[in-house]
């Protein structure tokens, strides 16, 4: 092969790879123009749909907004189901621009009865129930017990014991209120006069 033949098969890849650049370059934009111009108002709007909804059956005192109407209203199907402690999850995905990417709005409902009572929604990032406090979500006493460890109880027992006992010894005259003369002199000082 002559220098002329390699310079112009040179060229030719030159500009085969600009026409392809240019090609991804556009695909590229136009998959970034849908995503935020199709799939990201999409989700806003099922979350503003969703919200407008139920602020209106609550103003209302109407039923309360459930995953049956939510369907309905949205007008699909859920992509994934799936729990978060006592709390189901439905998820509607809607395709971005860029392949394998959706963008998502999760809908929290509380009880497993079908149909279940809409509790919350969140779009785009998925915020997990055991970070929100939200009505109904309070703990029962006997499960805030549960949740306590056996040594933290120990612990709390065992300082309230030694407070009681370091009171008992100040208490001279066991009134059961303690006057200046007998608390420790370190304590005496901090007390206004």
């Amino acid at each position: 092969m002559s220098d002329y033949e390699n310079q112009e098969l040179r060229r030719h890849h030159a500009r085969m790879r600009k026409i392809v650049l240019g090609f991804v370059l556009i695909v590229a934009l136009i998959a970034l123009a849908y995503d935020y111009v199709i799939a990201r108002p999409s989700v806003e709007q099922a979350y503003a749909l969703i919200a407008t909804r139920f602020d209106q059956l609550n103003a209302s005192a109407g039923p309360a907004l459930n995953n049956v109407d939510v369907r309905k209203l949205l007008r699909k199907q859920p992509s994934r189901i799936f729990r978060d402690g006592h709390d189901q999850v439905e998820v509607f995905s809607w395709i971005a621009g860029f392949p394998l990417h959706t963008h998502d709005l999760y809908v929290v409902y509380r009880g497993s009865e079908q149909p279940a009572t809409l509790l919350r929604q969140s779009k785009f990032a998925y915020e997990s129930s055991a970070f929100i406090n939200t009505p109904g979500s309070e703990r029962e006493p006997e499960e805030e017990l549960e949740a306590v460890e056996a040594p933290a109880i120990s612990q709390l027992a065992s300082d309230r014991d030694a407070s009681l006992d370091l009171f008992d010894q100040w208490d001279a005259d066991g009134s059961g209120q303690l006057t200046a003369d007998e608390l420790d002199e370190d304590w005496r000082e901090r007390l206004p006069e």
